[in-house]
């Protein structure tokens, strides 16, 4: 049985704890439990710490908090005497393609009235998508990444680009098994690091609502929503908004 790994911050990653300052922009979010710092995860799982679904906090880039919702699922198995003692626990995480910045969240909670952070409205979204704008590679314009790129989500929509971000497995899962052999535990898991795979990812920088739309993202709203996606990506094509909006120069 091979020891766990506990996972670790990219090399351009940087603070591994939540500041204060990060704490008080994640509660004006309406964040007051369940974040996790990226480099604390794991370990918090072998300590059996986490028991339910958690936002996974990331900085990758200076002053530019993130985070990931990750659903958690918990089975125990127990021993056929009669005092039931836990044999093996088995902890099953699924990622996201979605990162959301804590400025977008801020802001979908103060555009829809004070509506409340649901992870699972936040998990539940459509990877189709994502894949869709992978595709169409409008990721960039004029050498430089978009950040206008238009993710439809409830009355309004979220607006980011569009990224890379590796997983261990196809469908984003990993297993996190703690078995106990005469009350000491032994851990393993189900990632291989040597099975790295680069998948797209869409990170949210900002949300408005629907009433807040130029015409063509309203366009894009209702060609999403119709299904009519060709024609959502050619909207999309060829309109953007100021590259004021726009943040990072793609390497040459």
């Amino acid at each position: 049985m091979k020891n766990i790994s506990i996972k670790k911050l990219g090399k351009n990653s940087l603070s591994e704890n939540i500041t204060k300052q990060y704490d008080l922009h994640l509660s004006r979010a309406g964040f007051y439990k369940n974040v996790v710092p990226l480099s604390k995860s794991t370990e918090k799982i072998r300590l059996g710490e986490l028991k339910s679904d958690f936002w996974e906090f990331q900085e990758f880039h200076e002053n530019d908090p993130k985070v990931m919702p990750i659903k958690l699922d918990q089975k125990k198995f127990y021993t056929g005497s009669k005092n039931r003692k836990i044999k093996q626990i088995k902890t099953t995480l699924k990622s996201s393609h979605m990162f959301y910045s804590l400025h977008s969240l801020t802001r979908y909670r103060e555009r829809t009235w004070g509506k409340e952070i649901n992870i699972n409205d936040f998990f539940s979204i459509d990877d189709s998508w994502i894949y869709k704008l992978s595709d169409a590679e409008v990721e960039s314009l004029n050498d430089t990444s978009r950040q206008d790129l238009f993710f439809p989500f409830g009355e309004g929509a979220f607006l980011g680009h569009m990224g890379v971000f590796p997983y261990h497995s196809i469908d984003r899962v990993e297993t996190y098994t703690t078995t106990y052999r005469n009350r000491v535990p032994f851990y393993s898991n189900s990632v291989d690091v040597n099975n790295e795979m680069y998948m797209p990812s869409f990170t949210a920088r900002t949300y408005i609502r629907r009433e807040d739309f130029t015409w063509f993202q309203e366009q894009i709203f209702n060609q999403y929503h119709s299904n009519d996606w060709d024609g959502a990506i050619d909207t999309l094509k060829n309109n953007a908004m100021k590259e004021s909006h726009w943040k990072y120069k793609v390497a040459a």
